[in-house]
């Protein structure tokens, strides 16, 4: 049986917070400081879609 499905935006906002926790985990991690650039955009990126879904939502 499959389990029920949450709203697009229930389910966009839990996937972004996994990814937001995921980068967080990664960022603390990384001593190469191009890569710790990257990661802090995608991290930045990510805040800001979810923020987006909050107002939206």
């Amino acid at each position: 049986m499959m389990p029920p499905t949450l709203p697009a935006s229930a389910a966009d906002r839990l996937a972004l917070q996994v990814q937001i926790e995921e980068l967080q985990a990664e960022l603390s991690g990384i001593l190469c400081p191009a890569e710790r650039r990257q990661i802090a955009r995608e991290l930045s990126s990510a805040k800001a879609a979810i923020d987006g879904l909050r107002e939206d939502g």
